[in-house]
């Protein structure tokens, strides 16, 4: 513990200049993105494999949809088109999370548990950040393609979308995908506590399921749990309502008072085991 509060002075004696610390960062995360690269084309065989049953995956909830609406119009408040936009919502903010963290925060709870984080701490960079996206996940990528067109297909098929209600999809998409990062976050941090925790660390992926469906479908203790205390129903929910113009202001006030929150939470959770790590070191 007293060598990295010793550090701190070098710190910033050899690291004045904000703007060397973003040239750092954009230096890192170019070298990121060619070493994710490099991965992906070494692991071929691999990578097809995730592509191939991402897209089954895809394209079986949309068969499934389609077999759920020869029996109705309507479920929970959503017709047909609006399910595919839900079900297409929910598979791209979980491609964005994929792409961004997920192979950054299975390294990270190995790296905890290795004691290989002294480096990462020293550096001029946020050591968080440095470790939440320091791999992309290229594959994702790809199989992002089938929940794009499905998307923009149903949201042809909808003719009261506005172009504000299009903005904020895409806004609360993305805070939908920061709160999955969270939730990860979150569970990977027990790493520090906790020898095994490979059980914890499938928990978000699990939560992150019941968002695949529309809120009303679930009964109302369920709706109280995972659409307020923990929002992660609202991370799909909130955008398709804004989308299609049922909007809910209670909902969402709510749901980014969370999130901030959460972030804080999150963050503090992180700095408490960076300070056990840096004492058992």
């Amino acid at each position: 513990m007293h060598f990295f509060k010793g550090i701190e002075p070098f710190q910033k004696w050899c690291y004045p200049s904000p703007t060397y610390r973003r040239w750092e960062t954009s230096t890192q995360n170019v070298k990121y993105i060619k070493q994710s690269i490099e991965k992906f084309l070494i692991y071929r065989a691999t990578s097809l494999f995730v592509i191939i049953f991402s897209t089954i995956f895809s394209v079986i909830e949309i068969i499934t949809t389609i077999v759920y609406f020869s029996y109705t119009d309507n479920i929970a408040g959503f017709n047909f088109y609006e399910f595919l936009i839900l079900i297409s919502t929910f598979n791209i903010i979980g491609t964005i999370y994929n792409i961004l963290c997920i192979n950054s925060h299975e390294n990270l709870s190995d790296k905890i548990l290795a004691g290989q984080l002294d480096y990462d701490l020293i550096r001029p960079v946020d050591s968080q950040i440095i470790n939440n996206f320091s791999e992309f996940e290229i594959s994702s990528i790809i199989s992002s393609i089938v929940p794009i067109i499905t998307f923009f297909y149903a949201a042809r098929k909808i003719n009261y979308i506005s172009i504000m209600g299009g903005i904020f999809f895409i806004i609360f998409v993305m805070l939908g995908a920061y709160f999955y990062y969270l939730l990860n976050q979150f569970f990977v941090n027990f790493s520090f506590w906790i020898e095994r925790p490979g059980k914890l660390l499938g928990i978000p992926e699990e939560l992150f399921e019941f968002a695949a469906k529309p809120r009303r479908i679930y009964p109302k203790i369920f709706q109280i749990i995972f659409a307020w205390i923990i929002p992660i129903i609202s991370t799909t929910n909130v955008p398709v309502e804004l989308l299609t113009g049922k909007i809910y202001y209670k909902n969402i006030s709510f749901y980014c008072f969370i999130i901030i929150v959460f972030s804080l939470v999150v963050r503090f959770q992180w700095n408490l085991g960076v300070k056990r790590y840096t004492s058992t070191n």
